[in-house]
């Protein structure tokens, strides 16, 4: 241990050890670094000191309303005994700096198109290419030219940026221009006036449903279809059924008008995942829906169809509608996370109103700009047919010609990112089909011999008289069985269903078999496995033990028997009973 004299005298006489002491640690010229300006933002220290002294002494130094000036440190050493007196060294406040900075980078953001100079050059938006134009189809209502561009040349993810219902007009002959307009009906009465009036004889229109996040089955039909909205060119209607009145659950809510339209075969309702949308309008309103029409099949054979090797990508895999937009409207969708999961039964926000609006919209005019392309084609191929049909979409036997350029980069990137979108239903089919391609082909390749080329080619050309008996029999399994539950619910897909009794009953017909039965051309096995377990699993049927296991365990994915599927493959270990 040294001695106090003893430090000081080791302190000065060492130059290089003169910047430490044992008492207090550091010790700093402050003479030196007060002939240097400040390299970097003055702190200020009295905010990590809680002192009452601290602003007064400020305020009375008048040093708020100075420039900022170097920290200057006491010039006597510090001693263990005698501690430094931060109030007597009051620093400029930082505080006012601090919100005046936050105000001029806001104010800043928004003047960034009318002052890019004032920017660095890294950070001056791009122009987009002036080559970019916006789809127009032979609507009234098209997007006006002049917005489109203003929208390219706004900051990515800024608000101007997004695509938008607003953003279309109509321009009569006589120069007046016309905005697409919503209507917002909060009970049944208004809504049938609306449907009458403006809905009843579109032969399109766009479908959408929004709902309380979260919400279970007991919930009912005002948190599990609290918005309906359906878009014609013109107009966007709001049916904000969680505030129809009470008094209107008595006739059920929804208005006879709107039930009609959905139950006409004749009237395309199109959107992106539809067919899920409509389901939860059958089973909360009892409103059953025919011409459902998925964007996404329209979607993928435009985009494919022209491409040889391509044309494989043609399935009913769902694509997001905000890809859809970017993609095909060539400006990005807002996809509004915090309002898609807000709260569907109170009266809704402008953003609210603005996002919803948006999507039954875009879905509409998705549908017109894909459709006329397909028709551009040359031969134009057959479009693909109502989602109810759950028919197989045309893929057209050769390659078909476009004037139309594709700007989409990828379906790999697509299909990635509609994964946040879509029920879990139509992931696991996809993970099952992968999952089991190896196995499938083990399997196909045992099973009966494929077609040669010319017959499989004239089998796709020509579409067969009369559907196979055996098909029409598991159908009808399908329905007797639905007629024996509570209300005619079934917690399994039909399509599950009918691959399951179709398997059952024929004991010649191995799941390969049954795959070129259902579908030409051939499902994947993986499906059809896939599509046998949910049956068995989602209804608790009976199955032939043995049979399962030669079949259609011994080819499954360990990853599957041992997770989704667990439960069928230890009620097939169990002895028979």
């Amino acid at each position: 241990m040294y001695s106090e004299p003893s430090r000081r005298t080791r302190s000065s006489a060492s130059p290089r050890s003169s910047l430490w002491n044992m008492g207090i640690g550091f010790e700093f010229a402050p003479e030196a670094e007060a002939e240097n300006p400040s390299l970097y933002p003055t702190l200020d220290f009295k905010r990590f000191f809680h002192s009452q002294e601290a602003a007064p002494a400020a305020s009375d130094n008048g040093l708020l309303n100075k420039a900022s000036q170097p920290l200057q440190l006491p010039k006597a050493p510090f001693t263990a005994t005698a501690k430094p007196d931060w109030g007597n060294h009051p620093i400029p406040s930082t505080t006012v700096t601090t919100t005046v900075v936050v105000e001029k980078t806001t104010t800043a953001t928004s003047m960034a198109r009318t002052q890019p100079a004032a920017q660095p050059p890294d950070t001056v938006p791009k122009e987009p290419p002036s080559t970019i134009e916006p789809p127009l189809t032979s609507l009234d209502f098209n997007i006006s030219k002049d917005l489109f561009k203003a929208a390219l040349g706004q900051p990515k993810d800024s608000a101007g940026s997004f695509w938008s219902h607003t953003m279309y007009k109509s321009t009569s002959a006589d120069g007046t221009v016309q905005d697409v307009q919503v209507h917002y009906c909060t009970s049944r009465q208004a809504m049938e006036l609306a449907c009458q009036t403006y809905f009843a004889h579109e032969p399109v229109l766009g479908f959408d449903l929004e709902w309380v996040a979260y919400a279970t089955r007991g919930g009912g039909p005002r948190q599990n279809v609290s918005l309906i909205q359906l878009a014609s060119p013109g107009r966007i209607g709001l049916f904000h059924v969680a505030l129809f009145p009470k008094a209107d659950e008595d006739d059920g809510l929804v208005a006879p008008t709107f039930r009609a339209i959905m139950q006409d075969a004749s009237v395309d309702k199109v959107g992106v995942h539809i067919q899920a949308d409509c389901t939860r309008l059958r089973n909360f309103l009892g409103v059953e829906t025919k011409g459902i029409f998925e964007l996404s099949h329209l979607y993928k054979l435009v985009k494919h169809a022209g491409d040889k090797q391509r044309r494989r990508l043609i399935n009913k895999v769902p694509v997001a509608l905000a890809t859809q937009v970017q993609e095909i409207l060539k400006l990005p969708l807002f996809k509004g996370e915090s309002v898609r999961g807000s709260n569907w039964s109170k009266a809704l926000t402008s953003k609210q109103l603005t996002y919803s609006a948006a999507d039954a919209y875009a879905g509409l005019q998705l549908y017109h700009v894909l459709e006329e392309r397909r028709l551009a084609m040359d031969p134009p191929p057959d479009r693909p047919c109502h989602a109810e049909l759950r028919l197989p979409i045309p893929i057209p036997p050769t390659p078909v010609v476009s004037d139309v350029e594709s700007d989409v980069d990828s379906d790999i990137e697509s299909d990635k990112d509609s994964s946040s979108e879509f029920s879990d239903d139509s992931i696991e089919e996809t993970m099952l089909e992968l999952a089991m391609a190896e196995s499938s082909l083990i399997a196909e390749s045992s099973s009966i011999a494929a077609p040669s080329p010319t017959a499989a080619a004239a089998q796709t050309q020509t579409q067969p008289p009369t559907r196979d008996a055996r098909i029409v029999a598991a159908e009808a399994k399908m329905s007797q069985l639905q007629a024996s539950r509570a209300r005619g619910r079934l917690l399994a897909r039909p399509s599950a269903l009918r691959t399951f009794y179709l398997w059952q009953a024929n004991d010649d017909l191995a799941p390969a078999d049954v795959a070129r039965l259902l579908r030409e051309p051939p499902l994947q096995t993986g499906t059809v496995i896939g599509y046998i377990l949910d049956a068995i699993q989602a209804e608790k049927l009976a199955f032939p033990k043995e049979r399962l296991r030669r079949e259609v365990l011994s080819i499954l994915h360990p990853t599957l028997a041992g997770g989704k599927y667990r439960a069928v493959v230890e009620r097939c270990g169990q002895d028979e009973t």
